[in-house]
């Protein structure tokens, strides 16, 4: 869907079709050179500060660009605030509103997609006036948000995803780094689990020590290969699986080759109208 991503141009000048297509590879490059170039821990995607920018990114990240090369490695550094891809433009951009950052769609995003956690599908006619109030006396969203949260009907989805969200808010709707937000400092401290954590770097180890995080990316990348829905699947089917990938140190690769020699994995479910039974092999098997 990040094609169909936009930002408010008078706001943002910055964004554009480049800075789009970029941040799209940047993500990709990232992402393959962790997890296949390097065989690394699948982990370490929430707390590096590794990555690969090119002008159109340096722009946004405040970066010069003084290379010669279309695309270059980069370390953030520590003093960034940045952290895996929790903090790249891609993820960032694409779960926030077109003029401003919204830590419910990222914290929704995050919890679903690196927690297999999905967030209850909010009821009819809630009623936001207290979120996009622009003339509210309440000068930030994290202000804004604990105000329309204090409703009963809308506290249940909230305190589920708002926290992870608001760790993230020194990070603009386009992904550029913000200390204030009208004129008040930006608190991006979180109570996760009972643990208290602050900003991109906190939830990053949060996210890194997490042992849902390791299962979701086992089962969603389960669920992918055999076109299924991700939260129809047993843990079961991709035990073995999961096992391999734990014990090679979370390593994608061993994680790929726990699948694909599963029996499980070559399984089919019976056509459709036969009588309900256990899943038959298929003759690739």
């Amino acid at each position: 869907t990040f094609d169909t991503i936009s930002k408010d141009s008078l706001i943002y000048p910055k964004w554009g079709v480049a800075i789009a297509n970029s941040a799209k590879e940047e993500t990709l490059r990232t992402t393959l050179d962790l997890a296949l170039h390097s065989n690394g821990d699948m982990r370490d995607l929430m707390t590096t500060r590794k990555t690969y920018i090119n002008r159109s990114l340096a722009a946004v990240y405040e970066l010069p660009f003084t290379f010669s090369a279309d695309w270059v490695p980069y370390e953030f550094p520590e003093s960034s605030g940045r952290r895996g891809a929790l903090t790249q433009i891609s993820m960032l951009s694409t779960f926030s509103h077109p003029g401003r950052s919204s830590p419910t769609k990222r914290g929704v995003a995050l919890m679903d997609i690196f927690l297999c956690e999905p967030t209850p599908t909010p009821p009819a006619n809630v009623d936001f006036s207290a979120v996009n109030d622009a003339d509210s006396p309440l000068k930030t969203v994290r202000e804004r948000l604990m105000a329309h949260a204090s409703s009963k009907i809308c506290a249940s989805c909230h305190t589920h995803s708002d926290p992870i969200g608001l760790t993230l808010e020194q990070f603009d709707t386009i992904g550029g780094r913000r200390l204030t937000e009208n004129g008040q400092v930006i608190d991006v401290s979180a109570t996760l689990q009972g643990k208290k954590i602050a900003g991109a770097e906190g939830l990053g180890h949060y996210l890194h020590d997490n042992p849902k995080y390791p299962a979701c990316i086992a089962r969603k990348l389960y669920s992918y290969a055999k076109g299924e829905n991700s939260e129809e699947v047993e843990a079961s089917a991709f035990k073995g699986a999961y096992k391999a990938f734990t014990d090679s140190g979370f390593r994608l690769r061993a994680l790929i080759k726990g699948l694909v020699e599963s029996p499980e994995f070559f399984s089919a479910p019976p056509p459709e109208g036969a009588p309900l039974g256990k899943r038959t092999q298929t003759a690739s098997n």
